[in-house]
């Protein structure tokens, strides 16, 4: 069976899209591949030309943000935008039999549109959906016109078994973790499927399964998941609906053969953990350094992590096998808003982090956000002194947004901060419409937003502390970019 799965556009439509490599994506065309399907990947995130890639490069600032925001709405609504021809053109050459889109939640009008797109190109074709989205909400986007299956969960298994079923014009009730409608237009639930346990027994990502090869980097394929699940309570994040709260890790070996074939195949010099804190079970993240220490496999690799699972010990070692870049959710300098959101962590224990990443040269990144509805002023203003006291890195800020799947989603309900028709297209972080507070006004904290991003993206692109700090503790990684340098110049 041909299927064609699709990463939806949505920071492309704005015009700062990235050729970045869709894991999730990569993981279900693994395992699609190995039952002897013909999988492609239509990634609407990456640039095609050189315009596009230079686009890249805009600010960060408030009115980047409000600009960029305000180009994808008016191109998700052009029919002859270039994306969308360009997507049906990928339509048209491969001709799939199944077509698989993911959604995150701001990815839901992009998704749609995809959808009507496949529909309109042959109303015979089916699709299945899955991701963060249709799994928290399944109900809401099974019940869509042109929506014929949903994957919720981890979906790797399940879709194996659907794209087998429709092929062989099975019985679809007997297929684990989807939603399906009948001949008569009647919506059926099965049951869920157990989570993954052995990790080991998936298929690397097939990287290749991409159209246009050409158009990613080492480092667009520089993504690695060694871990799912995370065990902690934060109320703004999902994961937990997603992956479970149980942490699974693959085993050692299996985390290090792949790290190989980015190297060896891909010519990654720098890989990337996404996992959500990696740093969680002590006992696996020192033998993978000390695995890594073993080998000498010459990569550098950066990771998210919590501030309160990181101490001196373990950061040596961390940087010994080969880590430069960690990035850590600080979220608020307000001591009463982390206790609200269950972040589990004390400004002493930023504080503590911030000083060990600084001594050891880590390029590393503070997570802030603002804009909970029991906020105040004087914790907005607490956020924004504590950003600075810390000064790190980097800072990415973003603008509270209580997605389904949460707790906050759930107290902004109950609060009556959500508008009565919720359009998912606009809740993003970094969506100038949010707004969903109630003890201070929405020009008040426009302002407040504004000011601080502003001075974020002053920041971020002038600082070069970092940097200087890792390859003056490097001394042979700086003479190897000299070199790389040069031979690209000559």
């Amino acid at each position: 069976m041909k299927i064609l799965l699709i990463n939806p556009p949505y920071r492309r439509l704005m015009g700062t899209g990235s050729a970045y490599f869709p894991l999730g994506l990569g993981y279900l065309a693994g395992v699609l591949e190995k039952e002897g399907h013909n999988v492609k990947i239509y990634n609407g995130e990456v640039p095609r030309n050189k315009k596009e890639y230079e686009s890249n490069h805009k600010g960060g600032d408030f009115k980047h943000i409000m600009s960029s925001h305000a180009e994808y709405l008016k191109n998700l609504k052009d029919k002859d935008f270039f994306v969308w021809k360009e997507f049906k053109k990928s339509l048209n050459d491969f001709n799939p039999d199944l077509v698989g889109i993911t959604a995150r939640t701001p990815m839901l009008s992009s998704a749609l549109e995809i959808n009507r797109l496949v529909k309109e190109w042959n109303k015979d074709c089916l699709t299945v959906w899955g991701g963060a989205h249709p799994t928290v909400l399944p109900d809401e986007i099974i019940a869509m016109p042109g929506v014929d299956f949903l994957v919720y969960g981890e979906g790797e298994l399940s879709l194996a078994d659907l794209a087998k079923t429709i092929e062989e014009k099975k019985d679809f009730s007997k297929v684990r973790g989807i939603y399906y409608k009948t001949a008569d237009g009647k919506i059926v639930k099965n049951p869920a499927r157990e989570y993954i346990s052995d990790l080991d027994k998936l298929p690397f990502p097939a990287r290749d399964a991409v159209f246009e090869e050409d158009l990613y980097t080492a480092g667009a394929r520089s993504d690695l998941m060694a871990s799912r699940g995370c065990p902690f309570m934060c109320t703004y994040c999902s994961a937990q609906s997603i992956w479970g709260r149980k942490i699974r890790y693959r085993p050692i070996p299996d985390v290090i053969k792949e790290i190989k074939v980015l190297r060896d195949k891909y010519g990654c010099e720098i890989i990337r953990f996404v996992d959500d804190s990696i740093t969680v079970v002590r006992p696996w993240i020192e033998e993978l350094c000390h695995a890594l220490i073993k080998e000498n496999l010459d990569v550098k690799w950066g990771c998210l992590t919590r501030v309160n699972l990181l101490d001196e010990p373990l950061l040596k070692l961390m940087v010994k096998a080969g880590c430069y870049r960690i990035d850590v959710g600080v979220e608020s300098g307000s001591p009463r808003i982390l206790e609200m959101m269950k972040k589990s962590i004390t400004l002493d224990d930023v504080l503590r982090a911030a000083k060990l990443l600084d001594k050891y040269g880590i390029d590393w990144t503070a997570f802030f956000l603002t804009g909970f509805p029991y906020e105040t002023k004087e914790d907005l203003e607490a956020t924004a002194k504590f950003m600075k006291k810390i000064n790190p890195y980097r800072v990415v800020l973003s603008s509270f947004t209580p997605y389904p799947g949460t707790e906050e989603y759930e107290r902004a309900k109950q609060m009556g901060v959500l508008p009565k028709n919720i359009d998912w297209g606009l809740f993003d972080h970094n969506s100038p419409h949010n707004f969903f507070m109630k003890n201070v006004n929405r020009e008040e904290y426009r302002k407040f937003f504004r000011n601080l991003s502003d001075y974020v993206s002053l920041r971020n692109t002038s600082k070069i502390r970092g940097k200087e700090m890792y390859y003056l503790s490097h001394p042979i990684s700086f003479l190897r970019k000299v070199v790389k340098f040069v031979k690209k110049r000559i």
